[in-house]
């Protein structure tokens, strides 16, 4: 799932994302793309990487006010860099903050969030890439409590996890006085399990849906439902 995608160009943007430190993968197009409320005026995005996610919202929200936060110093002036080159004028804004550092001046209509989630607790050397996905620099709990914090009354908190973390997920979820309404568990391919949920979570309870999403096809082309999901950034699709 994190693999790196092709390098397909974005329709109204592009990252090239083959020099990129913070790597364009399949998680956060999924969570972006499969992202979808009505006219939310103020969006944050919580640990943006590369800035993909912010600039998918803002082509998808063109008037809505975007943050995005980012704790690395690296992945902060790469999206700072996309942003500006981003066409329009109404362009995301990005603060080198953590999570838990951020003031935020109002409540959100929508956070998003591609976290880092990997469990290993050995180093690889690597700071910006441990940043960029291990989940000791980003707790599940604080993650949520945070969110919760940030969310207003009838907003949403979407974001990518490991299926394997739903039960966690849901616990701090209910702790934080979230209710789950909309999930979709993604299959990488027919044969093979699921390794990433995709979660939203609002101040409401309600009645929900659970939906299944395969990536690709027997013969490593991408499904007809993905490409549904996603064509709204792709070229190729």
């Amino acid at each position: 799932m994190s693999k790196i995608l092709p390098p397909f160009k974005f329709k109204k943007f592009s990252i090239t994302h083959e020099k990129c430190a913070m790597k364009v993968g399949v998680d956060g197009v999924l969570i972006g793309a499969w992202t979808n409320i009505k006219n939310p005026k103020n969006i944050l995005d919580i640990g943006t990487g590369s800035g993909l996610i912010s600039l998918m919202l803002q082509q998808q929200y063109p008037n809505a006010s975007i943050v995005a936060i980012e704790p690395n110093v690296l992945a902060f002036k790469e999206a700072q860099e996309n942003f500006r080159s981003y066409q329009s004028t109404n362009k995301p804004k990005i603060i080198l903050t953590k999570l838990k550092d951020f003031k935020a001046s109002t409540l959100f209509d929508l956070i998003i969030s591609n976290p880092p989630f990997f469990e290993e607790l050995v180093p690889s050397g690597d700071l910006n890439r441990d940043q960029a996905r291990q989940a000791v620099f980003l707790p599940l709990e604080e993650f949520i409590e945070g969110s919760a914090n940030m969310l207003s009354k009838n907003g949403c908190f979407n974001f990518i996890y490991p299926t394997h973390q739903t039960e966690k997920i849901l616990k701090f979820a209910k702790e934080a006085n979230l209710y789950l309404a909309k999930t979709t568990v993604v299959f990488p391919n027919k044969q093979k399990s699921s390794k990433r949920t995709l979660f939203s979570f609002t101040k409401s309870d309600q009645v929900i849906y659970p939906k299944k999403l395969i990536i690709k096809n027997s013969n490593g082309s991408f499904t007809q439902e993905y490409q549904d999901l996603t064509k709204d950034f792709y070229i190729n699709f």
